[in-house]
C-alpha cells in the first residue's frame, strides 16, 4: 500500500488582512506629516483622515485622499454632529490639497471599483514602497539633525 504524499499548500492570506495591513500602513504613511494640517500643533494624538471615505474603494488607499489631523480637529471638526462644509477645518483640506486635487479625487472616488485579491495585493505593494521612502526620508533628517 503506498503512502499518500500531502502536498504543502502555500496558505493565503485572507482578503480581510490584506485589507487590514492596508489600512494600517496608510494610516502611518498619512500621519508622518508630523503635525495637524489643520491646526498645526505637534502634539498629542494625531489621526489619519480619509478626505473622502474609506468605503470609496476608487480612493481608500490613495495617500492624496490624506490628512493628518490631531485629534480635536478630527473629532471636533470634522466627525462633529455639527460638521458644516463652511467651518475652518473644511477650508483647510481645500488650502491644503488644493480644490483641482479634490474634484479629481471626488471624481475617483466615485468610479466603481472591482474588490478582488489582485487589487489589494498590488495595492499593499505599493503602500509598502510607499512606506519604505517615508522611512528612508525621516532616516535622512535624523542623521543630519533636522527636526
Amino acid at each position: 500500500m503506498k503512502k499518500k504524499i500531502k502536498k504543502k499548500r502555500k496558505k493565503l492570506r485572507s482578503l480581510k488582512a490584506i485589507k487590514r495591513e492596508c489600512d494600517k500602513i496608510y494610516s502611518i504613511i498619512v500621519r508622518s506629516v508630523g503635525y495637524c494640517q489643520s491646526c498645526g500643533t505637534e502634539e498629542g494624538k494625531n489621526d489619519a483622515h480619509h478626505i473622502y471615505e474609506r468605503g470609496r474603494w476608487g480612493t481608500r488607499w490613495d495617500l492624496r485622499n490624506g490628512i493628518r489631523f490631531c485629534f480635536l480637529c478630527h473629532k471636533r471638526g470634522i466627525h462633529s454632529p455639527s460638521f458644516d462644509r463652511q467651518r475652518p477645518v473644511s477650508n483647510k483640506i481645500i488650502e491644503v490639497k488644493g480644490s483641482e486635487l479634490l474634484e479629481v479625487l471626488r471624481v475617483k472616488s466615485l468610479q466603481p471599483v472591482k474588490k478582488n485579491r489582485e487589487l489589494l495585493e498590488s495595492t499593499l505593494v505599493y503602500l509598502k514602497e510607499e512606506l519604505l521612502k517615508v522611512e528612508e526620508k525621516n532616516e535622512k533628517i535624523n542623521s543630519i539633525g533636522i527636526d
